[in-house]
């Protein structure tokens, strides 16, 4: 190697452009501003190397160049950086106080950790980790709510399933009073013969009956075989109800009401004279028997 240089600067480029080492790379190894590596080769002020940093950046530089970082060290002057200057190599300094190494040791960690690229960094840390929080906290709200909506439909189809299956009308209400009002049998077995057809019902599958009392009236209804409604139906008031086979109404007055099935409206079926009690309704049609 050629005459080696004396000035802090002119060692340090030195050294480090005989190993072929780019200064981005220095910066990228040491976390030192590419500026104050630029400032303590070139031996020019820095307006954020202040002496503490410059002692501590000139410290790591040495280090990762391999070279005695007290040896350094010692050539730095009190008033930095200087013009270059013959300076004599000193002798090598024999091991200094572990306590003065342990001090010195924390403050150029300190000073590392306090570079501007440094905070830079931290920041970006920060911003990244409070972003990742929020975007957690917003898809957990997600899917408690999308859960709470899908139990909720889960729900509602399972009563709806059950209020088919079972074929329970809107209302179900179930009176202890006797059947008629005078006490007779709501209706008689009827021969084939007293059956009279009236006009056919729509076929769906499925039978749905509404009816309307013009006048106050008592009224029976089962559903497939069970009773689903036994009291009077006041004047003006209506009642509906659905079965998946058949609907019998007996009825103290059949006159008195007017019907509705499968969504068609029928009227009156009877005439107030008239001696019929009972109306059938399934998926094929409506009977009336006395």
């Amino acid at each position: 190697m050629n005459e080696i240089p004396r000035d802090v600067g002119a060692l340090l480029k030195h050294e480090r452009t005989s190993k072929g080492i780019a200064l981005d790379v220095v910066h990228e190894a040491t976390k030192i501003p590419l500026d104050a590596l630029k400032a303590i080769e070139e031996g020019y002020k820095a307006r954020s190397l202040t002496g503490f940093y410059y002692k501590s950046f000139v410290k790591i530089y040495a280090q990762y160049l391999g070279l005695d970082a007290g040896v350094v060290l010692a050539l730095v002057p009190v008033h930095h950086p200087q013009s270059p200057a013959v300076l004599k190599l000193p002798k090598p300094v024999k091991g200094l106080a572990v306590g003065a190494h342990r001090v010195e040791g924390v403050r150029e960690r300190m000073a590392v950790l306090r570079s501007p690229d440094i905070l830079r960094k931290k920041k970006k840390v920060i911003v990244v980790v409070l972003a990742g929080v929020c975007i957690l906290a917003g898809l957990f709200a997600a899917g408690v709510l999308i859960r709470k909506v899908v139990n909720a439909i889960a729900v509602s189809r399972a009563l709806d399933a059950a209020s088919n299956s079972n074929g329970q009308s809107r209302k179900t209400k179930i009176n202890a009073r006797p059947a008629n009002m005078s006490g007779k049998p709501l209706a008689a077995a009827a021969s084939p013969a007293d059956k009279a057809q009236t006009r056919p019902a729509r076929s769906t599958g499925r039978v749905a009956v509404t009816v309307r009392a013009q006048t106050t009236t008592w009224i029976t209804v089962r559903c497939d075989g069970a009773t689903v409604f036994q009291d009077r139906l006041k004047k003006g008031t209506a009642e509906s109800w659905s079965s998946a086979k058949k609907i019998e109404i007996s009825v103290q007055d059949l006159g008195a009401l007017e019907f509705e099935v499968n969504g068609k409206n029928i009227g009156k079926i009877a005439r107030r004279d008239m001696k019929a009690r009972k109306v059938i309704v399934t998926p094929e049609g409506l009977t009336v028997e006395k």
